[in-house]
């Protein structure tokens, strides 16, 4: 099976070593470069590698030492985070039918969360036309755009059904005292109520991606036979392989976060470039349906 190279070049970094720059490999768009043919998005890819390389991106001066770490984050596809895609897709597919749009060779395609890059093509099914992702992470984001993650949509549907305010707890002295503090069923300050009793929730699609770390670093020696007055260093790479195993990525999607740097005392970190090299050996793909 193929080894795919993904490459992220020139990440600036702030001077105190913190970072957070995120990119998005896009596996289905680059097996379907590779294989030149449409390679759908809404499928379990199974990974059974992931090669990771740092080095300077060239010129004449390179740095003589470097590291970056961070993580490497997908969403592994649950048989809840499943049912909420294929909700989803069905709901895009019926959108696309009213509106008369032929389906042939259409690939449903969604990003990762609003922390990271579109994917090219993304879906979108509202008027504003703003994108899907898999998730929405930020709180904080008005309701219409929270509703773009497919996995919140799923679950704000299950909190709906299970969480009634007109069927709070009944009042009662069995020997553990009085279930809340006040007899009020307004008040807010209950041992327990109807919302929060449980720690899990049946059918529920985790909203938090899986995450591998990482941490990549060089140094570099001179080479002498480069014709260079000592300034040109030949960079000696360190390689990481990131899975002991198998492991299965939902739609294809990886976030690269890189969220520290450390570069050596002659570097400027406000004009520092970086070239990661991600090479990923993908083992199979199966549709999600």
């Amino acid at each position: 099976m193929p080894l795919l190279r993904y490459q992220a070049e020139n990440f600036t970094m702030d001077g105190d070593g913190a970072t957070s720059q995120k990119r998005i490999i896009d596996l289905s768009a680059m097996l379907s470069a590779h294989y030149g043919r449409l390679i759908r998005q809404g499928q379990v890819f199974m990974i059974r590698g992931v090669h990771m390389r740092l080095r300077n991106p060239g010129g004449i001066v390179q740095d003589e030492a470097m590291a970056l770490s961070g993580q490497l984050e997908f969403f592994q596809p649950t048989g809840n985070r499943k049912r909420a895609w294929k909700a989803a897709f069905r709901a895009v597919q019926n959108h696309r039918r009213l509106l008369g749009i032929k389906q042939d060779n259409y690939d449903f395609r969604v990003g990762l969360n609003e922390e990271y890059p579109l994917v090219a093509f993304n879906a979108w099914i509202n008027e504003e036309q703003d994108p899907l992702r898999l998730a929405m992470t930020d709180d904080t984001l008005l309701n219409n755009t929270h509703h773009m993650g497919i996995f919140n949509v799923h679950n704000e549907g299950i909190e709906g059904q299970r969480f009634l305010t007109e069927n709070q707890p009944v009042v009662s002295n069995n020997g553990f005292g009085t279930p809340f503090l006040t007899a009020s069923a307004t008040d807010e300050d209950y041992d327990f109520t109807t919302e929060e009793d449980s720690f899990f929730i049946e059918g529920w699609a985790h909203e938090s991606t899986e995450s591998l770390p990482w941490q990549l670093q060089f140094t570099s020696v001179v080479d002498s036979g480069s014709g260079v007055d000592g300034d040109a260093f030949a960079v000696t790479p360190s390689v990481h392989v990131s899975l002991p195993e198998s492991v299965p990525i939902m739609c294809g999607l990886i976030g690269v976060h890189v969220d520290t740097t450390l570069v050596d005392d002659n570097e400027n970190p406000l004009s520092m470039e970086a070239t990661l090299e991600v090479t990923i050996d993908v083992e199979r793909w199966s549709p999600l349906i």
